[in-house]
């Protein structure tokens, strides 16, 4: 490999990751504030289902409070998976960006390698 092709190579790598860098950021804004509007809906319905009244039941309901819980407000498991689903997406975008980050370094680690090889051939020159 040249020197001509690996700049080239290194530029390529230095703009993948810095486009990286910046999907993953906007990538975590938008979970996050979705993960919040999550949280919110979760919150509205157990608190329209009076899920703070405390304790632990240890009765079934009666069957008339059973037939007013409107079952579209209910919190049902699949809201739970919802949940996961977007902390699964928040982890997927956390380690994309550190390996965007770490191939961030790892060409400006070659560039300032580079420099230093190119002063000492220039006092060597001098």
């Amino acid at each position: 490999m040249t020197v001509l092709e690996l700049k080239k190579w290194q530029r390529r790598v230095r703009r993948l990751s810095k486009a990286v860098i910046v999907g993953n950021i906007v990538g975590m804004g938008v979970t996050i504030v979705g993960m919040e509007q999550i949280v919110g809906v979760l919150v509205a319905k157990t608190l329209s289902q009076g899920g703070l009244g405390g304790g632990i039941i240890t009765q079934p309901a009666p069957p008339s409070v059973l037939s007013s819980v409107n079952p579209i407000q209910a919190v049902r498991a699949i809201d739970i998976f919802i949940v996961q689903a977007g902390a699964n997406t928040m982890l997927s975008h956390l380690i994309s960006l550190v390996c965007g980050l770490g191939g961030w370094k790892w060409v400006r680690r070659l560039e300032d390698e580079e420099r230093e090889i190119g002063a000492s051939n220039k006092m060597k020159i001098d």
